[in-house]
């Protein structure tokens, strides 16, 4: 190890790739840092902004990154301000049907294994969808009058009680599921599994320091995998309706605290 960890370091600072010992993704990471901060402390030949840029290209670290801005420039930031606008539209139509203020969020889904449905009742049979809430219309990329929708679905809980929330897989996350199946993408399904994790986190910085997107949405991050696991056939709704209660008991302590 202190003949091979060097060793590392210095093929970072000339990036000769072939000769790089594969450590984890944070290590491998650290240590480009690490060779970038040496090769100035000691003058010698350092990596170029390029040569950087190139290094985490191949080891995929600005993916996730890149997704998540994307989903976000590209669709909730026009989405998520105006949720509140088309909920107030569905509730004059539909009897007041999401009137707690946690049924007016967009609920995005982040599964681990990126597995996407394409109605969530394939997933897990105790989720419906029940209907669309009014279609938001914007000219995007020199498409007139471009349609985005968004579903109500009602979810049943043990008892077979319903409740109803707006809800929808992140889109992105197909995307990694396809490149870990492309072999000249060379992502793997840890590559996958970790960039997962970076997207979930990226997301949740952007929306939490957008001040349009404030109160609109909420992230529902959970681990899939069938990998030493019993069959949980209702597996999704329970992750739903966790998140749903919660948000229920956070915004009545918060009601009570400034009565």
């Amino acid at each position: 190890m202190s003949v091979v960890i060097p060793s590392f370091i210095l093929c970072y600072i000339f990036y000769e790739e072939e000769y790089l010992p594969n450590f984890p993704r944070k290590i491998s990471f650290f240590l480009i840092l690490l060779a970038h901060f040496l090769a100035w402390l000691l003058g010698i030949q350092e990596t170029s902004p390029a040569g950087i840029s190139k290094i985490i290209e191949k080891k995929h670290f600005n993916v996730a990154h890149g997704l998540a801005w994307s989903y976000y420039v590209g669709y909730l930031k026009f989405v998520l301000p105006e949720l509140k606008n088309l909920v107030k539209k569905f509730n004059e139509e539909n009897n007041n049907l999401l009137k707690s203020s946690e049924m007016c969020k967009l609920h995005i889904l982040i599964p681990l294994s990126c597995k996407l449905y394409g109605d969530l009742n394939e997933g897990d049979e105790n989720i419906t969808f029940l209907k669309e809430i009014p279609p938001l219309c914007k000219d995007r990329a020199g498409i007139k009058g471009r349609v985005f929708k968004n579903n109500v679905y009602r979810i049943l809980d043990e008892e077979h009680r319903p409740y109803y929330c707006i809800v929808e897989y992140a889109t992105p996350l197909a995307s990694l599921l396809q490149m870990s199946d492309i072999a000249s993408a060379a992502f793997s399904a840890e590559d996958r599994i970790q960039q997962t994790k970076l997207f979930y986190r990226t997301l949740k910085e952007i929306l939490e320091n957008s001040l349009e997107c404030q109160n609109s949405f909420r992230l529902i991050v959970y681990d899939d995998s069938p990998k030493d696991k019993m069959y949980q056939p209702h597996m999704l709704s329970t992750e739903i309706l966790k998140h749903l209660k919660q948000q229920h008991s956070e915004e009545y302590n918060l009601n009570q605290d400034t009565r």
